[in-house]
């Protein structure tokens, strides 16, 4: 799971990237701050940085704007919690996911997932990168929460980033027993 560690892109020049995070399934407001951003979906670019889904009354309806073609999402610690619950609801974060909001998909049994398209968005997480680098006239890295740095001795590079173990290591989560666990 989330083998993808970045991606790269170039920055929107037909129209503006903006980003956005934590929407918690509060799918309204998202709507109303494009409205207030004036978005314009067909220039425009969203760059979720994770946890699209829990707390909010629409969970499943913000998970799938990563299925849309004017969003770029990262995942965050719910959108792990959600694809292992659909593997393994008993596992740590199959049981976290529970706890931190996941009952909206109680409105789904397994056997509906393909029809609501749960199996589509959780298929699509998984491909997802845990870090975004937007390029052009400045260069943005994007993720959810935060990178784990505290083995770093100097600040951060590009050089650091760019090096697939240093990333790795900095992309690591801090586990419900306050361990550090990578995303497998």
């Amino acid at each position: 799971m989330f083998n993808n560690m970045r991606a790269v892109i170039q920055e929107n020049t037909q129209g503006y990237d903006y980003v956005f995070t934590d929407l918690h399934g509060n799918y309204e407001l998202f709507e109303r701050a494009l409205f207030l951003l004036n978005f314009d979906k067909s220039k425009d670019r969203a760059i979720i940085a994770g946890d699209f889904c829990d707390r909010g009354p629409e969970s499943l309806r913000c998970l799938k704007l990563i299925l849309e073609d004017w969003v770029i999402a990262i995942p965050g610690n719910h959108e792990q919690m959600l694809v292992e619950y659909t593997k393994n609801p008993n596992s740590m974060y199959g049981r976290a996911f529970m706890y931190n909001g996941g009952h909206w998909i109680y409105d789904y049994p397994p056997f509906m997932w393909e029809e609501a398209g749960i199996n589509e968005v959780v298929a699509k997480i998984e491909t997802l990168p845990r870090m975004l680098t937007v390029e052009g006239r400045n260069k943005v890295h994007v993720v959810h929460a935060e990178l784990n740095v505290g083995l770093i001795d100097h600040e951060i590079t590009d050089a650091d980033i760019e090096d697939p173990d240093t990333l790795k290591q900095m992309l690591t989560l801090s586990s419900l027993d306050g361990a550090y666990r990578d995303w497998e």
